[in-house]
């Protein structure tokens, strides 16, 4: 595993006598982070999950996806963290296994070109709260807007010639015009509704 960096020194368990020199190593294999006990500045090839190869997933793409699922809602380190355990998202308590989410994921339409996704951005990774689609869904569904959008609303947006609120939507590859409004507000409830009478995945704003 490759050296992150230093940690302090500390007793391997509430019996030891002598302290010990650990470090935050990243496994190659599952790409998590663990806190282990530097031996001559090494460690082994892989993290001990990796290191047991019953479960026949190291290395492949649905075993990185249940890794870094657990790297965003428990590594505190993880650069994703903020946005996933540190605001409460949580996995299913079987999902700990990585078979049992393997044997869930391959009987709900999981195959190697599509990503995990959480249908309600606001609840955990679940059974029934999961589901796998394509990077454009995935993207439509998030919970981020857009830094530049000043309207705190998707989909809506300040147009300077009009001197009114814009709403939009990309529906099927397509920028759609939705109308121009008076209050962003209005302009959000627009998007909305078209979302919800289309039967899109897109996120809605949560006005209507």
């Amino acid at each position: 595993m490759q050296l992150i960096k230093k940690l302090d020194m500390r007793y391997d368990t509430e019996k030891s006598k002598c302290k010990s020199r650990f470090g935050l190593f990243e496994c190659p294999v599952c790409k998590i982070e663990v806190e282990v006990r530097v031996t001559s500045g090494k460690r082994s090839a892989a993290c001990w999950e990796c290191s047991k190869v019953a479960h026949g997933g190291c290395g492949t793409r649905i075993y990185m996806a249940w890794s870094n699922m657990r790297q965003r809602c428990n590594n505190k380190n993880n650069t994703a963290y903020k946005n996933y355990g540190g605001r409460g998202i949580t996995i299913h308590e079987a999902w700990a296994d990585f078979a049992v989410f393997r044997d869930w994921a391959l009987a709900n339409g999981y195959s190697d070109d599509l990503t995990i996704d959480r249908i309600n951005n606001d609840e955990g990774y679940s059974p029934d709260n999961c589901r796998f689609v394509n990077r454009s869904v995935q993207m439509r569904n998030t919970r981020t807007i857009n830094s530049t959008n000043t309207s705190g609303y998707r989909g809506v947006n300040w147009n300077k010639s009009s001197g009114r609120w814009r709403s939009k939507i990309r529906d099927g590859g397509k920028t759609v015009h939705l109308g121009y409004f008076d209050s962003s507000l209005d302009a959000a409830k627009a998007y909305d509704y078209y979302v919800l009478k289309n039967g899109l995945e897109h996120t809605t704003n949560n006005v209507i």
